[in-house]
């Protein structure tokens, strides 16, 4: 489970932390920045197991010249990422993983990459530009610099993403790359891209939910019957999912709408509304065959009738129970804030100076007095933001001073 992020000179990120739950909702107006925490999210993992920053900037429309924040003069953008790994036998381990680059006109380097292991307060990797150490602390092996496993330490990509054959004498470092694989960003949903035909190998919808059909295709009649049920509690006359298998390997799918004097209708996915689509995708998810999921997802209300976040809310906490997997999500909507538990909300918020602070929306009693007669969406449009905020950054109001 992620369970903190800090990012420094990244964006609108400044001297930026945040903590998260097993599921977690991120409010906030427009521009404050949470599509960007997940960004940052989606990026170290994506950077833990592959060695093509550049394609994964084009991915995303990055220009490296864009990344560093304006706000802030050093050169350097340093991220921080802790979380738990849970399958490592019997140790409780809680790691941190901090990485460093700095930006010159439109190149990018890397700096520093450290993994400590917080319990034991050890390092289990160090890398700086000249040399590296890798420790076991259940095996308690080392391998130092070069001399050991010679690698060119200019390039920019991160030392688990060339864990091969020495992997095995370090589990924790295994693990741990395991674990930021699992990690599924779907912040860019589109609807455009679900309807799309598809082909391939796949184990999930696809960043966009461009392998949708593909991956429904995939599944067995009882997981596609489990997401068939799960869409019918949103749609009732929504009564099956079809796919069908194309030429050159596409794949194509279709659902029946049954109403009472009809046998049914099927429906192309390029005649499917965008709210059944984006229902159909989030009900594909908890299909996916992985353990230790981290699951991130951008205004999780979109193209759903505010009446249903009680249901939906219901699926991601279902979602989180099976096999120990974690949901952060994002949120404009107060209705669907009403049926979080408040201590899974977090806001966020621009400061006078352009940076972004984050805080648990309801982390002191004088907040949580207010759930005595309100619910949580009902106090976040009740209040004037900057009261809001001097409740909730109690330890910052100066940020709040005109």
């Amino acid at each position: 489970m992620i369970t903190y992020l800090s990012a420094d000179n990244f964006k609108g990120l400044n001297n930026f932390h945040i903590e998260f739950e097993p599921l977690t909702v991120i409010i906030g107006d427009n521009g404050a920045g949470k599509s960007t925490i997940l960004q940052v999210i989606d990026f170290l993992s994506d950077f833990s197991i592959n060695r093509d920053l550049l394609g994964y900037f084009e991915k995303r429309e990055w220009n490296i010249s864009e990344l560093k924040s304006k706000l802030n003069p050093n050169r350097n953008i340093n991220f921080k990422l802790g979380f738990k790994v849970d399958t490592l036998e019997d140790h409780d381990f809680h790691f941190a993983w901090d990485v460093v680059f700095t930006t010159k006109k439109d190149e990018i380097y890397l700096v520093r990459e450290e993994i400590k292991e917080l319990n034991n307060n050890k390092y289990i990797m160090k890398r700086d530009n000249s040399k590296f150490e890798l420790h076991s602390i259940m095996n308690d092996k080392v391998i130092k610099s070069e001399e050991d496993m010679p690698i060119n330490m200019s390039l920019p990509f991160s030392l688990l993403s060339i864990l091969n054959g020495r992997g095995e004498n370090f589990p924790e470092l295994i693990h741990i790359k395991n674990f930021l694989k699992n990690i599924k960003s779907f912040e860019l949903l589109s609807t455009e891209k679900m309807r799309k035909h598809s082909r391939g190998k796949v184990d999930d919808i696809g960043v966009g939910g461009d392998k949708l059909a593909t991956f429904l295709h995939g599944l067995s009649r009882e997981s596609r019957e489990s997401v068939i049920s799960k869409v019918k509690k949103y749609i009732p006359y929504i009564s099956d999912i079809k796919t069908k298998k194309k030429s050159v390997g596409w794949t194509s799918f279709e659902v029946v709408e049954k109403y009472n004097k009809h046998d049914g209708f099927n429906v192309l996915s390029q005649y499917i509304s965008d709210g059944i689509l984006r229902i159909l995708a989030l009900s594909a998810l908890k299909e996916i065959k992985t353990d230790n999921l981290v699951i991130l997802l951008d205004e999780i209300e979109d193209g759903i009738n505010p009446t249903l976040a009680a249901t939906l809310v219901n699926d991601l906490v279902d979602f989180i129970e099976s096999n120990n997997r974690q949901v952060i999500v994002t949120s404009h909507s107060p209705l669907i804030l009403n049926n979080f538990n408040h201590s899974q909300i977090v806001i966020v918020w621009k400061n006078g100076d352009g940076s972004i602070g984050s805080a648990k929306m309801f982390n002191n009693d004088e907040v949580i007095h207010y759930l005595e007669f309100m619910n949580p969406g009902e106090v976040w449009v009740n209040f004037e933001q900057s009261d809001l905020l001097k409740l909730v950054d109690q330890e910052h109001q100066w940020r709040y001073k005109k």
